[in-house]
């Protein structure tokens, strides 16, 4: 009979190397994924922005939020002519109504707020004392420190953002102010939170288990030239 024999220390301790070679080769194959994912998102919310400014200089204005993930603008009006959550408008991306893509790379939706005044189908907001365009509520972006990371006045009610796309990247929920409702998001998911006056947005780097959206806007002025170019502005 062939007698059996335990592993020597030496078996054991190779073992133990390989074992940890694996785990410190694993740890850096998952971030370099992680910021392959974050690039392509990216690329994706940038697609995103010129497919609006697309919609803009074709119909005169911005699209309203999707209220599912059907892809398609809703929440107009009975006169068809403004979102009917005017300037709270935050929900989906009507990505079938612009011919992008419907998800980040993560498999989540966008999430994708306009200004009121930038999505009237009767032609964006304008008057004497605001000829370059004001904006009904004045969206504002800043890091997690709450630095302001855009151009805002709220008593003129003039901000140099008229819509925001967002990602809430790799776990799949809004963090800090992106989260619109206000609950904690342990088993939340990046879905449409519609809610009163809200207009404050977070955009900072990533930081695992902290905070991990990716977000970007339109500004009012790539906007405005836009659609000066094609005589769509001023109406």
């Amino acid at each position: 009979m062939k007698e059996l024999y335990g592993f020597t220390l030496i078996e054991i301790a190779l073992v133990f190397v390989i074992v940890s070679l694996i785990g410190s080769l694993l740890i850096p194959l998952t971030e370099y994924w992680d910021q392959q994912r974050i690039e392509l998102t990216q690329q994706r919310l940038e697609k995103i922005k010129e497919a609006l400014l697309g919609f803009a200089v074709i119909h005169g204005y911005l699209p309203c939020p999707a209220v599912d993930d059907n892809g398609k603008e809703t929440g107009r009006d009975l006169k068809g002519w403004r979102c009917d959550t005017y300037d709270h408008s935050d929900g989906y991306l009507p990505w079938a109504d612009l011919g992008v893509g419907r998800y980040d790379a993560w498999g989540n939706p966008f999430r994708y707020r306009v200004d009121g005044w930038f999505s009237n189908s009767d032609g964006i907001y304008t008057s004497i004392t605001a000829p370059v365009g004001k904006t009904e509520n004045s969206l504002k972006v800043t890091d997690r420190q709450a630095y302001q990371l855009n151009i805002f006045n709220d008593s003129s009610y003039r901000a140099n953002i008229v819509a925001i796309i967002f990602s809430c990247g790799k776990n799949g929920r809004p963090d800090n102010d992106n989260d619109a409702d206000g609950i904690p998001n342990s088993d939340a998911i990046c879905s449409n939170d519609e809610i009163g006056d809200k207009h404050d947005y977070v955009q900072d780097v990533y930081v695992e288990d902290q905070f991990d959206d990716l977000l970007t806007w339109l500004p009012k002025y790539i906007l405005l030239n836009r659609l000066a170019a094609v005589g769509r502005w001023p109406p």
